[in-house]
């Protein structure tokens, strides 16, 4: 029996579960004088949270406060979302603003992987190439 997805249908009247795609830059290259990039995607479903004080010490420096950061909790397709992030520079996109992947937690084990990101720019800017990956 597994407790997670017992638990689950309660979790989920509390903190739904919103769609949300991760991106990577897969290639980057120079046509005809033109800088082309292709962004790699997976769309799933996350509970997300904002994220406490206590995780934002625990990263990096120049990380915005606590309204910029938020726990994405992803429970599907994790061996597939674990190969996707491995070891690579990440984004979620989510409600319009991108956000980057600074922590990742294997508890696949236990039915899910958490990610802590931080608000980076918005959908369009990225998807327009004006912020720098």
């Amino acid at each position: 029996m597994n407790v997670l997805e017992t638990a689950l249908k309660s979790i989920q009247t509390l903190i739904p579960n919103e769609t949300i795609e991760i991106l990577k830059e897969v290639n980057f290259r120079n046509e005809s004088g033109f800088s082309i990039r292709e962004i790699a995607r997976i769309q799933t479903a996350a509970q997300i949270q904002p994220a406490k004080e206590q995780e934002l010490k625990e990263l990096a420096e120049g990380v915005l406060g606590a309204d910029s950061c938020y726990k994405f909790y992803l429970m599907k397709n994790q061996i597939e979302i674990l190969n996707f992030i491995s070891q690579e520079q990440c984004y979620i996109s989510w409600r319009n603003d991108i956000f980057k992947i600074y922590q990742r937690m294997d508890y696949s084990g236990n039915g899910w992987i958490k990610v802590l990101g931080v608000l980076y720019c918005s959908y369009k800017e990225f998807e327009k190439g004006e912020i720098n990956v």
